[in-house]
């Protein structure tokens, strides 16, 4: 039965029609675009749509084909099977949504526009977009059974997309163009519920009793030479694998456009032949469409037994040397090692310039020192109550300290050189240690008998009396060889004492020379 298709014409003539139908057989529907005055030659854009709330295999086929002989058209739409012959023989006499009769979508669109030329008509072909050559032509509408639809044609403007964006997809440009849809949602028109799944990965998942099927994704790298699916099911369930711009397909048991295979535990190969086809087909369609795109690998599992069944995948890659993700991570490491180095770099000369300030500071206050030292000799060591000694004289002339070893201070053993002190107590350490202890304490750090200048004093005097004088009937006398021996000793001790006092200075000096030529 021909249904004409009257459409209504605005004060601005522009065409928009949406209609219900019934149908049982085949509705044919005639346009005619010369009635619009906004529909002008080179930009025309004509959306079909076909909308329905179910799907089943009776249900109405949307078509638009280039002939129009009903017999033909007649046993092109008639049945599921004849619309998969009519698609794998690519003889284009009559078209459809692939998508949407791949998928069992509820939506149908056909697009029709004059900008699809011989060039470009198969990158346009894998998104229902076909070549308007006629602005009078016919739809045909076919269902096996009664089924009751909404069919909407109307023009696209500038702005809008060739296809209806379902599931709140948008058209992100300013020229007619493609759906940009939200994530879980996939094909041209949004429609296409599927879950992506990056590999190399694991992944399970239930697949319940027929009908039922799962649409999986698998971003497609330039570096990828061979993807392998690893299958775990319970039961055999068909499996459907192909690139996602395969559109011109169904996947009828029978069909030769997907790699199908039966499978329930075994393993899947996507060779490298089928990926640089993928790899191919995408490049065909951005240079002929001039839209960047991701590439996917589709893979559909049908479960068409009446049992549930529970699918585990395992997802391996093969890649070549030249990743582009290997790239952007040697990119990635570069630049942080490059951010390193000059942090480094500041770091360093922080330092530099703060050690540079401290050595100017410091060669100012040795200045001071050493016009301090210049003046007056080392008030330390001349104000020092206890001696400094060499520790080879200490031992000769006091043989009993040969069992002291070791400073008690710093735990080092004594060298015959080293310059030492020895306290009132007859404790013995090192010069240095026990003048840094003196610094906080004026008691032995080993007996903690008093250092102090009465303490010294005293010593002093017990010294006098017992190296310079011997006692006769109660009565001191001077012994003149003990008193030779003590003023011997003493001249020795202040020898010491100014060649140690020389040694600082000159280091004191050398040291301001050397800050100076910094």
């Amino acid at each position: 039965m021909i249904f004409v298709l009257l459409l209504l014409i605005s004060q601005t003539n522009a065409l928009y029609s949406n209609k219900p139908y019934r149908t049982r057989g085949l509705n044919v529907i005639d346009i005619d675009l010369e009635k619009y005055s906004d529909l002008n030659q080179g930009s025309t854009t004509i959306n079909i749509i076909l909308d329905k709330n179910q799907f089943s295999t009776g249900s109405p086929f949307l078509a638009f084909c280039y002939t129009t002989n009903l017999q033909t058209i007649k046993s092109i739409v008639s049945s599921p099977e004849a619309i998969k012959n009519q698609i794998e023989s690519n003889k284009k006499l009559c078209i459809f949504d692939n998508n949407a009769l791949l998928y069992q979508q509820r939506v149908q669109q056909i697009v029709l526009s004059d900008l699809v030329d011989d060039g470009n008509e198969q990158a346009y072909n894998k998104f229902s977009v076909f070549k308007l050559s006629n602005k009078q032509f016919s739809i045909y509408i076919y269902s096996s059974e009664d089924a009751q639809y909404q069919i909407t044609i109307k023009g696209s403007q500038k702005g809008e997309c060739y296809n209806q964006c379902n599931n709140n997809g948008l058209c992100m440009s300013n020229e007619v163009q493609f759906c940009r849809c939200n994530e879980g949602y996939s094909d041209s028109t949004c429609q296409l519920f599927s879950t992506v799944i990056t590999p190399p990965k694991a992944a399970q998942f239930p697949l319940k009793q027929q009908p039922s099927q799962i649409i999986l994704l698998f971003p497609l790298r330039t570096s990828f030479t061979q993807l392998s699916i690893e299958v775990n099911s319970t039961i055999a369930i068909m499996a459907y694998i192909g690139c996602q711009f395969d559109k011109n397909f169904i996947p009828f048991y029978q069909s030769n456009s997907f790699q199908q295979i039966e499978i329930s535990t075994g393993i899947i190969n996507f060779k490298e032949n089928d990926i640089q086809d993928c790899q191919d087909t995408l490049k065909q369609i951005r240079q002929n469409l001039g839209v960047e795109m991701d590439n996917y690998i589709v893979l559909l599992l049908v479960n068409n037994q009446n049992k549930d069944t529970q699918v585990e995948l395992k997802l391996y890659v093969d890649s070549s040397n030249d990743d582009d993700s290997g790239l952007e991570i040697y990119y990635i490491l570069a630049g942080a090692l490059g951010a390193l180095i000059v942090a480094l770099l500041i770091i360093i000369c922080v330092i530099y310039f703060q050690r540079k300030a401290r050595r100017i500071n410091n060669g100012v206050q040795n200045s001071i020192n050493m016009r301090s030292l210049n003046g007056i000799k080392n008030k330390s060591l001349r104000q020092d109550n206890i001696p400094v000694e060499l520790y080879e004289q200490i031992i000769q002339e006091y043989p009993g300290l040969i069992e002291i070893s070791e400073c008690q201070i710093c735990l080092v053993e004594f060298q015959k050189q080293d310059l030492v002190k020895l306290t009132f107590c007859l404790h013995l350490f090192h010069s240095t240690c026990i003048d840094e202890w003196r610094r906080r304490n004026q008691t032995c750090p080993f007996c903690r008998e008093n250092l102090t200048k009465k303490k010294a004093l005293q010593q002093r005097v017990e010294e006098q009396i017992y190296q310079l004088g011997v006692i006769q009937d109660d009565a001191m006398q001077i012994d003149e060889q003990k008193l030779a021996e003590l003023q011997k000793r003493e001249q020795r001790l202040k020898k010491i004492q100014c060649i140690h006092q020389s040694s600082i200075i000159k280091k004191h000096r050398l040291l301001i020379l050397l800050m100076e030529y910094q």
